[in-house]
């Protein structure tokens, strides 16, 4: 997985200059900084609406496409990968937040 590999745990990388919010890699940062502009994302179908295209993303797949995200190895099925995600780190490799 790429955050185990390239990520070393407890490694923080780059700071915001809007609010000196400490993240991982430059990737992160980017896509942080989209919470500090005006930029407004909306959801074609409904009246939801975000700060980020990728909470659009998410919000597409689990309300108005009900994308399941199934866990490799148990029965355990998720809405939302970053969910699927957490569950992975936390019982399958024993990982805490």
């Amino acid at each position: 997985m790429h955050q185990t590999s390239v990520h070393k745990e407890g490694e923080l990388k780059v700071s915001c200059t809007q609010c000196n919010k400490e993240l991982a890699c430059k990737r992160s940062l980017l896509s942080h900084m989209q919470l500090h502009g005006d930029k407004i994302y909306e959801c074609k179908i409904c009246d939801f609406v975000a700060k980020r295209r990728d909470s659009i993303v998410r919000h597409q797949e689990s309300i108005h496409e009900k994308k399941k995200h199934n866990c490799s190895e148990c029965n355990n099925v998720y809405n939302d990968r970053s969910d699927l995600r957490k569950h992975q780190r936390s019982v399958h490799e024993g990982k805490t937040f």
